[in-house]
């Protein structure tokens, strides 16, 4: 599949089930800001507050969304949801069936600006959750650095390509990133330090050429 990030926020998404497993999507969708409706006859204690349609699947009830997951402990509705989701251009998600399937929620872990998903294509749910753990250890260490990046990375707009490069480069380098974990206030002034260096070293160059 092809890894992607959407912006579901404010659409309007559609999760067919009351059970765990909707529930799980539910929330999931909630977290990203969707607009979610869900369609099920019963709906498990504690399923989140969100537009309840309490009543058997039928066609209308995914008309105009934007993405449709269908989650329910049958196959055959399952399917009915997936053929009326394709009738319409909608995506459409299969609990049951990845494989046919237009998108997964893969297994993600979300700090600040920072979110790491991890896929075994439906193969291994429970192996993506344990990839992702791993992964996600030095999270909270990522996050509190990208601020000082992102800053460094808007100067360097204006910068030549090879500038830019060096630069980003170094900002995550091995080196670097050991000072940052010792100390972010030292990272931040090597990183000023190696731009200011860099742009001395430009200006340096245009004005010796302008000379001869």
């Amino acid at each position: 599949m092809f890894p992607i990030m959407l912006n579901i926020c404010g659409r309007k998404c559609t999760v067919a089930g009351g059970g765990n497993v909707a529930e799980r999507k539910v929330k999931t969708l909630l977290k990203y800001g969707a607009d979610v409706t869900a369609v099920s006859p019963f709906f498990k204690d504690g399923f989140p507050n969100v537009k309840r349609l309490e009543k058997e699947y039928s066609s209308s009830d995914i008309e105009n969304s934007f993405l449709v997951i269908a989650a329910t402990d049958n196959k055959e509705v399952n399917q009915t949801i997936y053929n009326d989701a394709k009738k319409r251009n909608i995506l459409v998600s299969l609990s049951d069936d990845t494989e046919h399937s237009d998108f997964i929620l893969p297994s993600s872990k979300n700090y600040d600006d920072i979110t790491i998903s991890v896929s075994t294509n439906g193969k291994s749910p429970a192996l993506a959750k344990k990839i992702r753990q791993i992964k996600s250890n030095d999270l909270e260490f990522y996050a509190s650095i990208l601020p000082i990046i992102e800053k460094y990375r808007s100067i360097l707009i204006s910068e030549s390509r090879d500038t830019k490069k060096e630069i980003l480069n170094f900002m995550v380098s091995d080196e670097m990133l050991e000072i940052a974990k010792e100390s972010l206030e030292l990272y931040e002034q090597k990183i000023k330090e190696k731009y200011e260096t860099a742009i001395l070293v430009i200006s340096f160059g245009t004005s010796h050429r302008d000379t001869h």
